[in-house]
């Protein structure tokens, strides 16, 4: 089976199906956030016109740069303690069944180590930028992202990369730290698969000038082509397990950040006092 040969690095792709928005939507839902602080005076245009352009145009990751100036990005992170009350969809569930070995994820939500956990295998999942279960090693801020990976990551990351023969599912390829990693893993081959209709960043396309022809792309949809690979008894077990329907989002994240927001703005206040006295 070719999948019990290969390293699959994923991304937020294959969490769609669970109800987690991808970056684009969770932008929107930030600045929803921030005008719900009534911070400026902003008319109703104005304010729709920037949340068109914020979620069209702006990267989370920056986005999240800007909110972390305002108060600490362990606050900014409780964003992502929603992504706790999900449930895994077919594409954790075929992971977890194709997969021999550990499973690379960009995703901070654990939907990958459930699902492993109700087909009773034993996978390590490597969370290439934290979990949303430990605010403290999430990675989301694009200072962050230029860095580097942390260096016990990025050695676990290129030892499974490394010759192999990568399968990359439902991911963009916008991070510098993790198109750097794969380009300097040198893996046997990789094999990219592009959502649909969705645009090829120009960080897979530099990468795909860097492997050459060790790196090929195909569009197709994630969920069928991990089906393809199933065998039909695999297909109807993750069929049996999958048919959980996802839990609503609870509002306990966005309530820590309005917390974090009102905490800055009443130290500036008595800042503010002090020095007048």
């Amino acid at each position: 089976m070719i999948a019990a040969r290969c390293t699959f690095p994923v991304g937020a792709g294959v969490s769609r199906r669970s109800n987690l928005p991808l970056g684009d939507t969770l932008c929107a839902e930030v600045f929803d956030l921030l005008c719900r602080q009534r911070l400026p005076t902003v008319d109703a245009d104005t304010i729709a016109e920037l949340k068109h352009q914020i979620h069209k145009h702006m990267r989370l990751e920056i986005l999240l740069e800007i909110l972390a100036i305002e108060i600490q990005p362990h606050v900014v992170f409780r964003l992502f303690e929603f992504m706790l009350s999900a449930a895994p969809n077919f594409n954790h569930f075929a992971l977890g069944v194709l997969s021999a070995g550990p499973i690379l994820t960009t995703n901070q939500d654990l939907l990958i180590e459930r699902a492993l956990a109700m087909t009773g295998r034993r996978n390590h999942v490597v969370h290439l930028h934290g979990r949303c279960d430990k605010a403290e090693t999430i990675v989301a801020l694009i200072g962050q992202n230029l860095g580097g990976l942390q260096k016990n990551i990025r050695r676990v990351a290129i030892r499974e990369l490394r010759d192999r023969n990568v399968v990359v599912l439902g991911y963009s390829g916008r991070d510098p730290d993790i198109m750097h990693v794969l380009a300097a893993a040198r893996p046997s081959s990789v094999l990219w698969l592009i959502h649909g209709r969705s645009p090829m960043s120009p960080e897979l396309a530099h990468l795909r000038e860097v492997l050459g022809s060790r790196l090929s792309i195909i569009r197709t949809n994630t969920s069928a082509w991990l089906k393809a690979h199933l065998s039909l008894l695999q297909a109807n077990a993750i069929r049996a397990l999958g048919g959980a329907a996802c839990p609503p989002r609870t509002n306990r994240a966005q309530s820590s950040l309005e917390h974090g927001f009102h905490a800055r703005h009443a130290q500036r206040r008595t800042a503010a006092q002090v020095s007048v006295t």
